[in-house]
């Protein structure tokens, strides 16, 4: 070999040992001083912390990557550089790690230093050595599912017979209930409106107020007794309900007197009285709901006929004496 071609050979080797860990990509080296993991026990599934410490060349430029290293594993959660002097640096990475016992991160790229060989260890509530996932299981029954099921089917299967029993043998029960239930129907409406009206007592005039309690009233004798008295004037309904009872219908009667006089002829009311004649509509009606208020009035009506016959008889002898 020439001396010409044995010079070349050596630059060429001096330019290799200057630039050549650049274009193979070495990079500097580093030494862990500190390592730790926070919290210092955590199992499997739990987020941990590994804060390490290295020492560098103080010319080494370090950089967080912009994506970090992904296995089946591990989940990197977040890494944060913390620099402490101009050669020391504290790399906190946070973790969650799903493999148990001692394990290796992945090496990840600082931009002046490659990081690897750090490893962290992972306990798990399993026994000892099981590191894979336990088989799939059938899916569990919930408790008392069979003796639901077993009500459910035999539902299905007596229950017609039972519904029809029940239609059968209590056909006449169920007409007394329907029956009772629509006879309750006006007293349960009139006992709403009564509970509106003593809730807006203060707040409600004396028209207003009578307005409302003598529509009520109305409507009420109007469903109870099925003869529209809903168009007929005061007078009349007095008349009609008179033979319920004494006390009742002079009661009903003061009520309708005094509602007449506040709405037509502006006689002022006290809320005193309005609350009296509410009590007293509520509980003479109560009454009348526990006993057969047509054949009350019916009986009224024919012993108010036959008192008639009788006064005409003796103002007709006392006349003729």
């Amino acid at each position: 070999m020439s001396r010409g071609c044995r010079r070349c050979m050596i630059y060429l080797l001096l330019v290799v040992m200057l630039i050549g860990p650049g274009v193979l990509g070495f990079t500097e080296s580093y030494t862990v001083t500190e390592s730790v993991v926070l919290p210092t026990e955590y199992h499997v599934g739990d987020r941990a912390e590994l804060r390490v410490r290295i020492r560098t060349a103080s010319s080494v430029e370090l950089l967080v990557p912009a994506a970090l290293p992904e296995v089946s594993w591990l989940t990197f959660h977040d890494m944060r550089l913390f620099p402490i002097d101009a050669q020391q640096t504290e790399i906190r990475i946070s973790f969650t790690a799903f493999r148990p016992g001692t394990q290796t991160l992945p090496t990840v790229d600082l931009g002046g230093i490659r990081l690897s060989g750090l490893t962290v260890h992972v306990t798990s509530v399993l026994e000892e050595g099981r590191t894979d996932p336990a088989p799939l299981e059938p899916p569990m029954i919930l408790p008392t599912t069979r003796l639901r099921l077993a009500a459910f089917v035999a539902l299905i299967i007596v229950g017609p017979l039972l519904l029809w029993m029940l239609l059968r043998l209590g056909r006449g029960q169920v007409s007394t209930l329907v029956a009772r239930y629509r006879r309750a129907q006006p007293y349960r409406r009139l006992r709403k409106s009564l509970k509106r009206l003593e809730s807006n007592l203060e707040e409600l005039d004396a028209r207003s107020f009578y307005i409302v309690l003598l529509e009520d009233v109305r409507r009420y004798f109007t469903q109870r007794l099925g003869r529209d008295l809903m168009s007929a004037t005061s007078v009349e309904i007095i008349h009609y309900i008179s033979g319920i009872d004494a006390r009742g219908s002079d009661l009903i009667a003061e009520v309708f007197r005094t509602g007449d006089l506040v709405k037509f002829a502006g006689r002022p009311s006290t809320p005193e009285q309005r609350g009296k004649h509410l009590g007293g509509v509520s509980q003479v009606i109560a009454e009348l709901e526990s006993a057969p208020i047509g054949r009350g009035v019916a009986r009224g009506q024919r012993g108010r006929g036959t008192g008639g016959r009788r006064g005409a008889r003796g103002g007709s002898q006392r006349v003729g004496a």
